[in-house]
């Protein structure tokens, strides 16, 4: 049996992809051949690499780092990753795993929804969590807005009201 990538979103979505021997580069920028795209993982965050028996993950220098268990990786130190150790890419789990087999799928197809998270290609960053903080983020935003209006009608009253106590007849 191969080796294959378990890959759990913070919305509890899990897909699946084949690791091979070659260099896996891991990140947000589209040219990965792992995209994680959400906001706390970087352009290029890891890598893993194999040796032929052994899988290694690098931390590249990511702002958030990587973390292996609940160990934070050196940048640029490949570190042995073996099967069941969870390493964590800012909010998304990867785990090493052996492939399915053609049985194992059929059973998982059948259960409804499974195939179609599993057929994703990409990680796309919009779990129920993001989408909540660009709610409450938008809503603070139109809040501001409506305190900086309603801070410039008051200017404008007083400063109305001011121009007329001085150098008019008084308010009325």
């Amino acid at each position: 049996m191969s080796q294959r990538i378990i890959i759990t979103e913070p919305n509890g979505v899990q897909r699946t992809m084949p690791l091979t021997p070659r260099c896996l580069t891991i990140g947000r920028g589209t040219d990965n051949d792992l995209v994680i795209n959400y906001p706390v993982t970087s352009r290029y965050h890891a890598q893993i690499t194999s040796d032929g028996a052994t899988y290694y993950v690098t931390d590249l220098n990511s702002d958030n780092g990587t973390y292996l268990g609940n160990a934070l990786l050196a940048p640029n130190q490949p570190v042995v990753w073996t099967p069941g150790a969870p390493l964590h890419i800012g909010d998304v789990l990867l785990q090493l795993g052996q492939e399915q087999s053609e049985a194992q799928q059929q059973l998982l197809q059948q259960q409804p929804g499974r195939k179609e998270r599993q057929m994703t290609e990409t990680i796309a960053g919009w779990s129920p969590a993001f989408q909540e903080e660009k709610k409450s983020s938008a809503v603070r935003i139109w809040l501001a807005l409506l305190l900086l209006f309603g801070f410039l009608c008051i200017c404008s009253v007083l400063g109305t009201g001011g121009y007329l106590y001085f150098f008019g007849e008084g308010w009325f």
